[in-house]
C-alpha cells in the first residue's frame, strides 16, 4: 500500500459525508478520500547533492516569455519547464569570471533584449542568451566613481517611466543607466540611502519600503519624501509586500491584513484578515479583474476588491510545499499566477480558484477546569458538571471559584484541520469576537466573575471563509 491507496483491499462499508468525502471501513482501519479538487499545480524543484535529491527554495521567479520560468534560488539560477523540469542552470564557479558572482540569487528582470538581470548577494549578473555570456557587475567602493555601493543586491525594478532600479541591503537605492544593448555602457548611480527589497512604481513615482515606513521618490526630480499618513493604517507593522494596481491604489501587505493607499488623493484604508492565527502577507499579485492575491506561510489569499472580502485557501496537506517565500511571485502573460516556496512553486488560474462552499457542523467537544478534563458522569470536586457529552449540552452551571476553564472547539468535517478557523465570544465578558485556528482550537478563560454568560461560536468552511451562522 501507499499514501495514495487503501490500507487494505477488504472493505466492509463506504460512506459519503456532507462535504463529499468518501470514508472506507477496511480490514486495516478507516481510510478517507478527499474529493475536493486542488486548483493549484505544484512543481517540485530538486537538485542532487552528493547523489541525494534536495529540494530547492524558490526565492523568486519570472516567466521567460517562452512558457518556462527562471527561478532564483540559493543554489544559483534555474531555467525550469513545467513539462520537462530543469532545462538549464547557472552557478558560481571559483575563478571563472563567466559564472555567477554568487549562488544566492534573489530577484530577476528580463529586458527588451531578452537579457536576464540577476540580483545576487555579491552584485548584479546579466545573462545574454544571444551571446551565451554572463556579464558581472560587482560592488564598487570607490567613492570617486559611480558603481554599486553594496554587494548585497536584493531587488530589480523597471519603473513605469522606463527607468531601471536596484535595491540593496546596505548600500541604498541605485539607478541603472546606459544602453541595455551594450553592457559596456552600463553604470550604477546611488540616488538615496534607503535599504530596501520592496520597490514598485507608477508612472511618476517610485515607492520604497524601509524599516516599516513608506517613502515615495518623484521620478522626474528624484526628490524623496516619507508618506507619514500611512502609519495610522499600518499601525507601525512591517510592510511585507507591495504592488501598484491598475486602479491607482498602492497595496501594502502586513501582518493580518492589507492596506490600500489611494495615490490619487492620499487616503488609506486597512482591511483586517481574521483567520484565527497570525498571517503575514509575504508576496502579492493583481489578477486581470483587479483582485489582489497574496501568499502567506502556508496559504494563498484572495482579496476581492469589489466585495472588500478575503478568501483564504490553505495549502495544508494537499501539496508537498512547506511554506511560501517572501516576495516570490510572478504573473505570466496569459494571466496565470505563480508563487514560489520551499521545494518548488505553484501555478494557477485565478478564475479557477473559488471557495468550495463546504460548510461544517461545529461545537464544543471538551471542557477543562483548572487544567483537568471533565468526564461525563464523573464528579469534579463533588459537583456533577456533565451528564452527557458537552457537545449536546445547552447549559452549564459552574462554581464561580473554579478559576479557569478551557473549551475545546471541534468540527465534524474531518479534513485537514489547518483549514478550519473559528470565532468565539462569551457574551457578558468579551467585547468582540476572538479567533482561533483548527489546529489550536481552544477557548480559554481565567478568573471569570460570577454571572450568567452566553458562549457564541462560528466556524469556517474548508477554505477558511467564516460562516455567518452562530451556534
Amino acid at each position: 500500500t501507499s499514501s495514495a491507496s487503501l490500507s487494505n483491499n477488504k472493505i466492509y462499508s463506504i460512506f459519503e459525508d456532507q462535504s463529499g468525502n468518501i470514508w472506507f471501513a477496511t480490514d486495516n482501519g478507516v481510510n478517507l478520500l478527499n474529493r475536493s479538487e486542488i486548483p493549484f499545480s505544484f512543481y517540485p524543484v530538486e537538485i542532487k547533492i552528493e547523489g541525494q535529491p534536495v529540494g530547492i527554495e524558490v526565492n523568486n521567479l519570472i516567466d521567460d516569455g517562452k512558457g518556462n520560468f527562471w527561478l532564483a534560488t540559493h543554489q544559483g539560477v534555474i531555467n525550469f519547464s513545467t513539462q520537462h523540469g530543469i532545462l538549464n542552470s547557472f552557478k558560481h564557479q571559483y575563478n571563472d569570471p563567466m559564472s555567477l558572482l554568487a549562488d544566492k540569487c534573489l530577484d530577476f528582470y528580463i529586458d527588451e533584449f531578452e537579457k536576464l538581470w540577476i540580483a545576487t548577494n555579491k552584485g548584479i549578473n546579466v545573462w545574454d542568451p544571444v551571446s551565451s555570456r554572463i556579464h558581472s557587475f560587482p560592488a564598487s567602493y570607490d567613492n570617486r566613481a559611480e558603481g554599486l555601493r553594496s554587494q548585497f543586491t536584493n531587488s530589480l525594478l523597471r519603473a513605469r517611466d522606463g527607468t531601471f532600479w536596484v535595491g540593496t541591503w546596505d548600500g541604498g537605492i541605485h539607478e541603472i543607466q546606459g544602453d541595455l544593448a551594450d553592457m559596456s555602457s552600463i553604470s550604477f548611480h546611488r540616488k538615496h540611502d534607503l535599504h530596501s527589497s520592496i520597490l514598485c512604481s507608477d508612472a511618476k513615482t517610485l515607492w520604497i519600503e524601509e524599516n516599516h515606513r513608506l517613502y515615495k521618490m518623484d521620478l522626474l526630480t528624484r526628490e524623496l519624501s516619507e508618506v507619514k499618513s500611512i502609519q495610522e493604517s499600518t499601525g507601525g507593522k512591517a510592510i511585507e509586500s507591495m504592488i501598484y494596481s491598475d486602479n491607482g491604489s498602492l497595496w501594502l501587505g502586513i501582518d493580518n491584513g492589507l492596506v490600500e493607499y489611494r495615490t490619487y488623493d492620499g487616503s488609506s484604508q486597512y482591511y483586517a484578515l481574521k483567520a484565527g492565527r497570525d498571517i503575514s502577507l509575504r508576496a502579492m499579485l493583481e489578477d486581470h479583474h483587479g483582485n489582489i492575491w497574496c501568499s502567506s506561510e502556508s496559504s494563498i489569499i484572495k482579496f476581492d476588491v469589489k466585495r472588500k472580502q478575503f478568501e483564504v485557501f490553505p495549502v495544508g496537506n494537499d501539496l508537498p510545499l512547506h511554506g511560501f517565500r517572501p516576495r516570490s511571485c510572478c504573473k505570466t502573460p496569459d494571466g496565470m499566477l505563480a508563487f514560489g516556496g520551499q521545494d518548488g512553486f505553484i501555478v494557477f488560474d485565478p478564475d479557477e480558484v473559488s471557495p468550495s462552499g463546504n460548510k461544517t457542523t461545529i461545537g464544543i467537544s471538551e471542557l477543562h477546569i483548572q487544567n483537568e478534563r471533565i468526564i461525563p458522569g464523573q464528579p469534579f470536586r463533588g459537583q456533577n458538571i456533565l451528564e452527557q457529552s458537552i457537545f449536546f449540552e445547552d447549559e452549564l452551571k459552574l462554581r464561580y471559584n473554579y478559576g479557569s476553564l478551557m473549551l475545546r472547539i471541534a468540527s465534524l468535517n474531518y479534513g485537514d484541520l489547518s483549514r478550519r478557523n473559528f470565532a468565539y465570544m462569551l457574551e457578558g465578558y468579551d467585547n468582540d469576537w476572538r479567533y482561533t485556528s483548527g489546529d489550536q482550537s481552544f477557548a480559554h478563560y481565567s478568573n471569570l466573575p460570577p454571572g450568567t454568560y452566553n458562549f457564541l461560536l462560528r466556524g469556517s468552511d474548508t477554505d477558511g471563509e467564516m460562516s455567518d451562522n452562530i451556534r
